[in-house]
């Protein structure tokens, strides 16, 4: 990434401090889809789950990185982003919504009983916003977590995540790379090792998501339900350049723990 990019990426959120509430994220075919966030600009302006976009404020995306689209959606308070969408059934919209910097919590108890809670992405608050749905549940109660349209975040997040319904021993997160082979294991008995979890997944959950349902599932804590996932295994570093440049570098694999393959 040239050094000018990363450097108006850092300052997007200062710059244009405005979204519509939503995240987008490329799927297999590298085509832009939307998750529009619960009570959002986006979700009331008729986004819908999966939208491919297509273009911003008349402005075809096509050919454009993440983030340059995301700067394009991205505004001052108050003003209006128009967005090109296509869905699943074939049709051509489009959707008109404010701006506003109002900010959304990554979980969500979406259903009181039986609770439902739905992660949107994992950041360094997503723990945190985690214990507090789950802790007035009973052990015998459960829990459905819906992790379908999260596309992953930080890597760390997910592993804390995780630590809370695994037991001491248990393997959080297997690596390798091209040297060795390495398992991060869970050093005490988490919080809610004993809650009964299913663990609802789709085409779009990728990456730090995946690094919790494969957590849970190896270790016999959960059940899975829904499609096969993205499959997005990969653990990348940036490197910021003497120039001001950027390399992302891909250091190591996520395995399914248990395994020595791919679990892609």
């Amino acid at each position: 990434t040239p050094a000018e990019e990363f450097a108006a990426l850092k300052k997007l959120r200062q710059a244009l401090p405005a979204g519509v509430g939503m995240d987008i994220f490329e799927d297999r075919q590298r085509r832009v889809r939307c998750v529009p966030y619960p009570g959002s600009p986006s979700q009331k302006a008729g986004v819908l789950y999966g939208d491919v976009l297509k273009g911003v404020d008349g402005t075809a995306i096509r050919g454009k990185e993440l983030f340059q689209i995301a700067r394009q959606i991205r505004g001052q308070e108050g003003s209006v982003a128009s967005l090109c969408l296509y869905s699943e059934g074939g049709t051509m919209r489009t959707a008109v919504m404010p701006r506003t910097s109002a900010t959304y919590p990554t979980v969500s108890r979406t259903r009181i009983s039986p609770a439902v809670i739905r992660i949107f992405r994992f950041s360094r608050q997503t723990p945190v916003e985690l214990h507090a749905c789950l802790q007035n549940l009973a052990d015998d109660e459960g829990c459905v977590i819906d992790l379908r349209g999260n596309t992953g975040g930080s890597m760390e997040a997910g592993v804390e995540c995780a630590r809370m319904f695994l037991k001491k021993g248990d393997i959080l997160l297997r690596l390798c790379n091209r040297n060795s082979l390495k398992d991060m294991l869970a050093a005490a008995n988490g919080q809610y090792h004993a809650l009964p979890v299913v663990l609802l997944q789709d085409q779009f959950t990728a990456s730090a998501a995946e690094l919790f349902i494969a957590a849970l599932a190896c270790a016999g804590r959960a059940r899975t339900k829904g499609s096969q996932s993205a499959g997005k295994a990969c653990v990348q570093n940036i490197f910021t350049l003497s120039d001001g440049s950027v390399l992302k570098l891909t250091t190591e694999k996520m395995l399914y723990p248990g395994r020595t393959d791919d679990w892609e």
